[in-house]
């Protein structure tokens, strides 16, 4: 399975994975800090809300991971680009991108904070509240697209016909 996300993701240029990663990044980092500086909601009350469309997405995953298992069985993790349906890697490579732009924001987020507490420490806070939106979002985001590729997946192994595995 990595070998084919990595196959998946050498199809894009790499001047193109660095743009879009560092536009995700920035942004994303903005986004975050404008959350959590400017608009100042309550730190539990912002991770309260966001708990149920995490444990919703976990529990969509879940489900699907468990019916792909005895639909298509085990993805090896050796296969190359034959193994995902050709429909779903453009998804996949925009999936890499927008994860490898987080961890970028995340990245930024904690040079940020560490400037921030060296300067004033009133900063510090706004820097690592925005760090967690950031961390909830890519939990998120690696939760709802998980369980779209495995729906994809079995949707594929339909159209082509594999039998269920017992």
């Amino acid at each position: 399975m990595n070998a084919a996300l990595k196959a998946s993701i050498r199809a894009v240029p790499e001047q193109t994975i660095r743009i879009v990663a560092a536009g995700v990044a920035v942004a994303s980092a903005a986004i975050a800090l404008f959350m959590a500086g400017l608009l100042r909601p309550s730190f539990g009350a912002v991770l309260g809300y966001a708990l149920i469309p995490v444990l919703l997405s976990f529990a969509a995953f879940a489900l699907v991971a468990i019916i792909r298992l005895q639909v298509v069985g085990w993805l090896p993790g050796h296969a190359g680009n034959d193994v995902i349906p050709k429909r779903l890697q453009p998804w996949i490579r925009w999936w890499l991108l927008i994860r490898f732009g987080l961890l970028g924001s995340g990245i930024l987020l904690i040079f940020g904070g560490v400037l921030a507490a060296v300067a004033q420490r009133s900063l510090f806070g706004i820097f690592l509240q925005a760090f967690v939106y950031v961390v909830w979002f890519r939990i998120l985001l690696d939760a709802v697209f998980g369980a779209l590729f495995n729906a994809g997946v079995i949707r594929a192994s339909a159209d082509v016909g594999i039998p269920p595995v017992v």
